[in-house]
This record gives structure tokens, C-alpha cells and sequence, in this order.
């Protein structure tokens, strides 16, 4: 199933509504000369500053790890709070770092979770390596790929509603355990580096728990090629937020559309992360009629400094300026306050698509005050995310079922919902009887 031509897909799915700015650049040079330039500089810097870490793939390493040895020595105490880090602050009243932790301690710890070009390299050595040839849906999207030798290709996206046999026993899963389907994304890499397929898998290791995180896109498989630079990341396939919109405008529930994208939001803000580009199309409907987020590719650590990504029309002024009065190569710092705007941009669409659907949008005076907020120029008058959440738009949510997902979504229940549980249900008790056999052992 090829992806439609002349749409810009999300890595997730869902058709871009506006060319991103991030297409035109990404955070490396396009000449092979420069960029195998600054790989060599990249490559020597790792070498030097590579962090230790866990291995990427292992369930017991991912529940049981604390944390990179710090150069400090202080390993329990750094275990703790990366830890901390992993599970949220969820109690903590302004959704923020709780007082006597330091941000900027707390954001070099949270760096260290991604490795250095070195262990990067390891953690891709380690990954399951595949033949396309073998599996007719991973050689289509591998055909779709883009040829290159030290550039790397741009990511594609291929939707397979009716996966082949020889697919679902690669994941482990029947086809009722994805009712509908699953999506590949591809991601070619460079010759020089090894971050963009790494990262992002990573990121979802680091909440592959669905009950812990609910909020985000769950993760069935991570694949190398056994025939190019290519890591493939296989997702259960969900609907695409905007087309769910499209469909059932008149069923939705806007107030509590709106407080699950906040909720999703804040999970990330939580631990001290920024999504960096947040609009609709990133945003995917479970078949529970909840809402998650995706497109963990674009996550950054929050006041780091990184380059210049987004989609027009939903940047900040200052990213948007930041991007027209400087080279890519120069990078741009990225803070929550950069996701609040982005945030506030879908509100709007997606009010301006329930009203085109003919769907009164409820409390509407409050709702353009929060928007307004959210909007505006200034980062300083931004709210942060709990204080969106503490609006009086939202007065009659209650945040905590939200969190945990334990009410009803803002989209109806969809069919096959039940059977996507019970997979989750045998997932859940297979990975606490092999905890509890590793227990026994030691």
C-alpha cells in the first residue's frame, strides 16, 4: 500500500496539512563534502563524550536500570532520579520539577539516557537484522527509499491494513491482536552517525509500559536491514486524529478532545522533554476512541539547544524568527513554552473543523481566552501546561481519569477495540510471569 502520491506523511501516518519547514532542512549540511566534514568533528566528540548506557531492547534492563554511571560517582543517587524522571512527577501540582531538584542537572542525566555515537553504533549492532526480500510489506517500503551513500534518505511510511503471516510471526502477534493493521516506518541513516534511527526507538522504549503510558504510540518491533543503513520501526496502525475528525465531527467530544492532547503534552513535559512539533496530523486515535501522541522522532530535551524544526503555522514567533535570520546549522533552543503555542494552533484547527462541520463549539468565550493565552507573542505570557489544564475551560474534566484512560474517550469505542485489550491483557501477564522466573532465578 504506497503512500499517496504528492502528500507529505506524517512519520505516523496522517497526511501533513502544511509542508514543514523541517523538510527543507534537517540538522546536518546537504553537501557530502561538508557533512562528512562535520561527521568526522561529530565522530571525534563522541569518541571523547560518549555516556554509558542499557541495553536498548531489553525488558529487564528498562525496568530494572537506574541509571548512567555519573562523573561524579554518585550512581544511586543519579539511578533515582532518572528513575523519577521515567515515571513523571504526575503529583506534583504545577506539572513542573519539584523544588530542590536542578533543572540543568536533571537535563545533563536526561541527555546521558541517549548514547554517544559509540554505543549508538552497539545498540544498532544488537537489533534484530532482517531480509526484506523475506516479507513482502518491508520490501515495499524499503523499495520506496531513496538511494544515498553519506546523506540520509527521507523517512517513508507505508500502512498495511491486512499484514502477511510472515509478518505477524515476526511481531509475535495474530491479526487480531492489530485489527487494523500496522504501519512501517523507515528510517535510512547516514554513513557518519547513527542518532535519527536510534533515537526515536529509544524514546519509545522509554514508555513501551501501556499501562504506565497510556498516552503514546505503542511500539511492536524495531528492525535493522540486512541490506542497507535502515532501521524499521513497526507500530500497531491507529487513525489519524484529522480524518477521525472528518468522520465523526458531530460525535466528538471537543472539551475532552482537547484535555487528552493537553494530558499527552504533559506527559512529555513531565520529564523535562519538548515535542518541538506538535499539529493534528501527530496526534493518532487508539481504538478505544482515546488520543495519542506520536512522532517521538521530533522529542528534545526542554532548553536544549537544537536545530531548527516545525511545521508553518504552527511555530512560535520566535523558532519562525530564529529559522528565517539563521543558517539550519545554527541551533535554536526549544522550551515548553514552545510546545504551548504549537498547542494552541491545533485548538484552533480543530475548532475550525468542527465549526466548518456545522459542531458549535462549547464555552466559546473561555475557549478563545485559553487559545489567546496559549498564543501569545510573548513565551513570558504563555501559560505552562498545568496552568492550561487549570483553566476554567476545562473545569468539569477530571485530569486523572484522563492520565490513566480509565473513562470514555472523545471518540467512540471502535470495533476490534476488545480485542486489541486482550492482546495488551496476555502482553502484560507474559512479561510479569517472565519477571517473576527471572526473580526465582536469582
Amino acid at each position: 500500500m504506497a503512500p499517496v502520491p504528492g502528500a507529505f506523511l506524517s512519520p505516523t501516518g496522517g497526511l501533513r496539512r502544511g509542508l514543514p519547514l523541517s523538510h527543507f532542512c534537517t540538522h546536518l549540511p546537504r553537501t557530502r563534502f561538508s557533512r562528512a566534514l562535520l561527521g568526522c568533528l561529530l565522530v571525534s566528540l563522541y569518541v571523547v563524550g560518549s555516556q554509558p548506557c542499557y541495553p536498548l531492547f531489553s525488558e529487564a534492563a528498562r525496568e530494572q536500570a537506574g541509571a548512567p554511571q555519573d562523573s561524579d560517582g554518585d550512581s544511586a543517587a543519579v539511578g533515582s532520579e532518572v528513575q523519577r524522571v521515567a515515571e513523571g512527577y504526575s503529583g506534583h501540582a504545577d506539572g513542573r520539577l519539584p523544588q530542590g531538584v536542578s533543572p540543568g542537572l536533571l537535563r545533563r542525566r536526561l541527555k546521558s539516557l541517549v548514547p554517544g555515537f559509540l554505543m549508538r553504533r552497539r545498540i544498532y549492532k544488537a537489533l534484530p537484522q532482517i531480509d526484506e526480500s523475506q516479507f513482502p510489506e518491508f520490501q515495499e517500503v524499503s523499495s520506496a527509499l531513496g538511494t544515498s551513500f553519506l546523506d540520509d534518505a527521507r523517512s517513508e511510511v507505508h500502512f498495511f491494513p491486512k499484514p502477511s503471516k510472515s509478518v505477524l510471526n515476526l511481531l509475535s502477534v495474530l491479526q487480531d491482536d492489530v485489527p487494523y493493521g500496522i504501519a512501517i516506518k523507515a528510517i535510512p541513516f547516514g554513513l557518519l552517525d547513527f542518532y535519527l534511527p536510534i533515537m526515536e526507538s529509544y524514546i519509545h522504549r522509554m514508555v513501551a509500559d501501556e499501562v504506565k503510558f497510556p498516552v503514546f504510540l505503542p511500539l511492536l518491533g524495531v528492525f535493522r536491514s540486512a541490506r542497507r543503513r535502515t532501521v524499521y520501526l513497526v507500530f500497531p496502525l491507529y487513525r489519524p486524529l484529522p480524518g477521525m475528525l472528518e468522520i465523526h465531527a458531530k460525535n466528538v467530544n471537543f472539551v475532552l478532545l482537547l484535555a487528552e492532547l493537553a494530558v499527552d503534552i504533559r506527559e512529555l513535559h513531565e520529564r523535562n522533554l519538548t515535542h518541538r512539533d506538535i499539529k493534528e496530523d501527530n496526534f493518532l486515535v487508539d481504538p478505544y476512541g482515546h488520543v495519542v501522541v506520536a512522532d517521538l522522532a521530533t522529542v528534545e530535551v526542554t532548553d536544549e539547544l537544537a536545530y531548527a524544526l516545525g511545521t508553518e503555522g504552527y511555530m512560535p514567533p520566535e523558532t519562525q524568527a530564529a529559522f528565517v535570520t539563521r543558517s539550519t546549522l545554527m541551533p535554536v533552543r526549544y522550551g515548553e513554552k514552545t510546545d504551548i503555542y504549537s498547542l494552541g494552533k491545533t485548538f484552533v484547527e480543530i475548532a475550525s473543523m468542527l465549526d466548518e462541520a456545522g459542531v458549535a463549539i462549547p464555552n466559546k468565550d473561555r475557549f478563545e481566552k485559553l487559545v489567546a493565552r496559549m498564543t501569545a507573542t510573548s513565551p513570558a505570557d504563555r501559560p505552562n501546561i498545568r496552568e492550561v489544564m487549570d483553566d476554567s475551560f476545562f473545569e468539569d474534566i477530571d485530569f486523572q481519569q484522563v492520565r490513566e484512560r480509565t473513562g470514555r474517550g472523545p471518540f467512540r469505542k471502535l470495533v476490534g477495540a476488545d480485542k486489541l485489550r486482550e492482546w495488551q491483557r496476555r502482553k502484560r501477564e507474559a512479561a510479569a510471569e517472565k519477571a517473576k522466573a527471572e526473580n526465582d532465578m536469582n
